[in-house]
């Protein structure tokens, strides 16, 4: 998700007034409420996946693909241990929710095929008993075709603010993680970030938050994964994006910049590394190669090797040799 563009300002046309709604959970579900698993309406990327289901709940979270998100996990929800749960996610609340008897949660498909936008309208308010009678109202607009995010904040502002600290932004895991501080300025982190950086704000009317991808002739892979470890070889897979017949796949120690590496040139996938040392820390990375031109690296992923077998300490040489 590093390749998008984010841009932010203040426009009242953003804001999609809902006409046809379906309310997702029911009013007055306080704390632990939870939506089912619902359509997106068309087939919507996020972070190199396709998905067209969704579910939401009280706390603000918005959670792409088939599985029903959790109530737990709400306070800092991309600290560098929160933002493995409940993800992909995409949360413009960021602390412990609440949904009174007159919050909702709402979604709308609105337009027309290819240009379709999903709209999910969240009326909810913070946990902390003096801001509970607030409702935060915001909206986020997902885009067929395009793939981009929109998070839109309502042409009212609540009457109190949230009085509790919290963490807006979306991520598909601990490794890969936007954030927006209470300045409007968007931070991409490769870990979890653990500190707090939105406190007791809650944006100006009709403040937007947008996410594009950026269009590109030579797109990255997606979805690299690294499996089938062993003490000295690891197997390497992707996602290609684009048409692409092969492919650069660097590994470097751990830490150690792009550049110290070569790259090897592979015309297949998945594509299994070898000559690896036992009990050591790898970073890879793809690239594809469009023939003209190369895409750009793809986030580093991390992997760990075996340690070898060492032969138990209690044992003597005769029982060894045995």
């Amino acid at each position: 998700m590093e390749d998008y563009n984010f841009s932010t300002g203040v426009d009242a046309t953003k804001w999609i007034p809902l006409t046809t709604t379906t309310s997702l959970i029911t009013p007055g579900a306080g704390d632990y409420g939870v939506s089912t698993v619902h359509d997106i309406g068309f087939s919507f990327t996020f972070g190199g996946t396709a998905y067209t289901q969704f579910s939401v709940n009280s706390d603000g979270n918005l959670r792409l693909g088939s599985t029903v998100t959790g109530t737990s996990n709400y306070t800092t929800p991309f600290s560098s241990t929160n933002a493995a749960v409940n993800n992909p996610k995409i949360n413009f609340l960021g602390c412990d929710g609440f949904l009174s008897d007159s919050g909702y949660v709402y979604k709308e498909l609105v337009g027309t095929a290819p240009n379709r936008i999903l709209v999910v309208e969240f009326a909810t308010s913070t946990y902390t008993s003096t801001s509970r009678p607030s409702l935060l109202r915001w909206q986020v607009q997902l885009f067929e075709g395009t793939n981009a995010i929109l998070i839109v904040y309502a042409p009212t502002a609540p009457p109190i603010l949230p009085a509790t600290s919290r963490q807006q932004g979306i991520c598909t895991g601990g490794n890969d993680v936007w954030l927006v501080d209470a300045s409007h300025v968007a931070s991409y982190y490769t870990a979890g970030q653990s500190t707090t950086i939105v406190s007791g704000t809650w944006p100006e009317v009709n403040r937007y938050y947008e996410f594009t991808i950026p269009v590109t002739t030579c797109p990255k892979p997606h979805n690299v994964q690294v499996l089938n470890v062993t003490s000295d070889e690891a197997t390497i897979t992707w996602v290609p994006q684009g048409t692409e017949t092969d492919w650069e796949v660097l590994v470097v120690p751990h830490g150690d910049a792009i550049s110290t590496g070569i790259p090897e040139v592979v015309y297949s996938y998945p594509h299994t590394i070898q000559n690896l040392a036992d009990d050591t820390q790898y970073d890879v990375y793809v690239r594809a190669n469009c023939g003209s031109e190369y895409s750009s690296w793809t986030v580093v992923i991390m992997f760990t090797t075996d340690p070898l077998c060492t032969s138990p300490s209690n044992l003597t040489v005769s029982q060894i040799a045995g």
